[in-house]
């Protein structure tokens, strides 16, 4: 919970802390903003086109650890907004939560379009480019192999759903454990 009094001070630690990764990131700590409570509202380009949990993500890696335990671990709504973007649209935005139900279907179809096996090919190949902040190589292999709208943002949560915010983390994380899952 973040005392009304130390808001600005709060603010202005937290705009410090998120430039190194958000470079534009500018923050609003206040009441009743987008939703009953303290909210916190940290708006940023680099936002556009993530889903709320990458957002999350980016922004809370950036955050020192004593600011997160003391004021940010509980008692507060988050909002990582990208600009023009209101906290209505991200609310209504798709979460990895919304998947459960269907990651069976969403593992034989990644299967299916040989994913895991292009991924792991393209990055051997180009290692540099492996993404750290996003999931761009692992979008842009999905719409070759023409998964688009809606199947694309399952496909997307469902990778989230295990903890792969990101290409490196799919390649680290998801695609062992999935491997280990399904070894049977």
């Amino acid at each position: 919970m973040i005392p009304k009094h130390e808001y600005e001070r709060l603010r202005r630690k937290l705009e410090s802390a998120l430039e190194r990764q958000l470079e534009d990131a500018q923050v609003q700590i206040s009441d009743d903003l987008h939703y009953r409570g303290t909210n916190l509202v940290i708006t940023s380009k680099q936002f556009r086109g993530l889903l709320p949990e990458q957002r999350y993500y980016l922004a809370v890696r950036a955050i020192p650890s004593d600011l997160y335990e003391r004021y940010l671990r509980g008692g507060v709504v988050w909002f990582e907004l990208a600009p023009g973007e209101s906290g209505r649209e991200y609310m209504r935005m798709p979460r990895s939560d919304d998947v459960e139900a269907q990651v069976p279907a969403l593992y034989r179809r990644l299967n299916q379009i040989r994913f895991f096996q292009t991924l792991q090919r393209t990055l051997e190949e180009r290692p540099a480019d492996i993404s750290t902040e996003d999931l761009s190589w692992t979008r842009q292999i999905l719409i070759d192999a023409g998964v688009r709208g809606e199947e694309l943002t399952r496909c997307l949560l469902f990778f989230i759903r295990h903890g792969g915010f990101t290409d490196a983390l799919v390649v680290a994380d998801v695609i062992p454990e999935l491997a280990g899952e399904h070894a049977a």
